[in-house]
């Protein structure tokens, strides 16, 4: 069975989609970490796990420097790179998979977050080692791992997936998507065909 890391955006959306279409998810897991777009990331995660009726387990976190480097402003275009972040976050997913009785974990790492170093194939290889190290079976997998972002939104919509759903922005304006991050502008170049 499969646990997803769910953000509520399009990439952990799609794992969640075909997860739940072959009938192997076993677990959806949002971290709550103070990040400026909590509320619409949570709405997004809530409102697909009570359509395919699935719970949805809300951790909450707290990862040293989330103030000064995700909460910039909103429209503030560039990386918001919170050094750590997926290694604390997958540790506690891996925590309830394990207990979920699921032995895969993914989450939605591609090839638009290669400056990320924890987006990286090379991160998920050795975070797997870490697991075996400790006597557990669990895989972590980041399927997606190659995949531009335009390819990503094709294939949701091949799926039938309703990306409108899913939330991208940093950080909001009043409520709605700002249109200016970096989230927001990669994902306007993939719907229009532009991105890589």
């Amino acid at each position: 069975m499969i646990a997803v890391l769910f953000s509520g955006g399009i990439d952990s959306m799609l794992l969640a989609h075909k997860a739940h279409s072959d009938k192997q998810l076993g677990a959806l897991i949002f971290v709550d970490y103070g990040q400026p777009a909590l509320e619409q990331e949570r709405a997004a995660a809530t409102a697909w796990a009570r359509d395919h009726d699935q719970p949805l387990h809300v951790i909450r976190i707290d990862i040293a420097g989330t103030q000064e480097r995700m909460h910039t402003g909103t429209g503030t275009d560039g990386l918001r790179e919170l050094p750590g972040r997926n290694l604390i976050m997958l540790s506690q997913a891996a925590n309830i998979a394990i207990q979920r009785g699921c032995d895969r974990l993914q989450y939605g790492a591609n090839a638009a977050d290669r400056d990320y170093a924890d987006c990286t194939p090379a991160f998920v290889h050795a975070f797997n080692e870490c697991i075996k190290t400790s006597g557990q079976y669990l895989h972590i997998e980041a399927p997606l791992v190659r995949m531009s972002k335009r390819q990503i939104i094709e294939s949701a919509m091949r799926c039938g997936m309703n990306i409108r759903r899913a939330w991208s922005c940093y950080q909001s304006d009043n409520g709605e998507a700002c249109g200016a991050c970096h989230s927001c502008v990669e994902r306007a170049q993939s719907l229009d065909g532009g991105g890589s």
